[in-house]
């Protein structure tokens, strides 16, 4: 005589519904529960970029080879298929950063995902020093690994609003409309992430001194050429045209940063007088 399996009723511990099964249908979470482990969350971790669907591998794949068409395809709905950039881009900076010290590559590149210089500000006296300062200043924010990326996408999305401003894309709902402004940093922010691909992948290249400008050079200019690609899929323009908007929003990026960054030490030095 067979036994028939007894499903017994089950209460969610994350929001308390009884039901039976492996999953609670009402929030999702599985039915069984372990104790935490650092094993099982770095599985857990490692299994959420590279398991199941292969969402990340596919998310790389399609970033090298259909950039703007995956943009797009994300920025249209597709968000289950594709990982967020703000997501994929702290991911990849995790593993640059572990390939770098396995590596024991140069550690200029390391103390890039931390380290900005902020010392010496004012000369003596509280005086500004001179715009060459501001602009050394401004090129340390740039090449910042961490933080540096995501203040550069955040001043970026004005410049690419304005000047992509008639081009639009065709929406589900069959209007067209152009790129706000979370759309253009999402965009930016995927070009990032290409860009911590690639600098991954030439790391090595670091231990041979003969090969080190080489993969200097590629890893500091792989961007550029992807965010035209990118913006020329996506948008579906010109070459021509993708280049010249996406030099000149580059450009004004740079000298918007600038500006911030005087008036930020205006401010400060104004606030420092005022307290005195």
């Amino acid at each position: 005589m067979e036994r028939k399996a007894v499903s017994k009723n089950t209460v969610c511990l994350n929001c308390g519904n009884t039901f039976k099964g492996e999953f609670c249908p009402h929030c999702g979470q599985k039915a069984s529960t372990k104790r935490l482990k650092i094993t099982e969350t770095a599985a857990d971790f490692v299994n959420s970029f590279v398991g199941g669907d292969n969402k990340f591998m596919r998310t790389c794949i399609d970033l090298f080879t259909r950039p703007g068409y995956m943009v797009h395809d994300y920025l249209l709905g597709k968000r289950v298929r594709y990982y967020n950039p703000l997501q994929l881009f702290l991911f990849l900076l995790t593993v640059f950063a572990i390939f770098s010290f396995v590596l024991g590559v140069n550690s200029d590149i390391l103390n890039s995902l931390s380290d900005t210089n902020w010392d010496n500000l004012y000369e003596e006296g509280g005086k500004y020093v001179s715009i060459q300062f501001v602009i050394d200043y401004v090129r340390k924010i740039f090449s910042n690994e961490l933080y540096g990326t995501f203040c550069i996408s955040l001043t970026a999305v004005f410049p690419y609003r304005l000047l992509f401003f008639k081009q639009t894309l065709l929406r589900p709902d069959g209007t067209r409309h152009p790129l706000n402004l979370t759309e253009h940093f999402y965009t930016l922010m995927y070009s990032a992430c290409i860009d911590k691909i690639v600098g991954t992948a030439v790391l090595p290249l670091y231990l041979i001194p003969e090969a080190e400008p080489v993969a200097r050079m590629i890893y500091e200019f792989i961007s550029m050429p992807y965010t035209v690609i990118m913006y020329k899929q996506l948008l579906g323009i010109g070459w021509s045209k993708s280049v010249l908007i996406n030099l000149v929003a580059i450009s004004l990026t740079y000298l918007l940063t600038i500006l911030l960054f005087i008036i930020l030490i205006a401010a400060a030095m104004i606030m420092e007088k005022a307290m005195k």
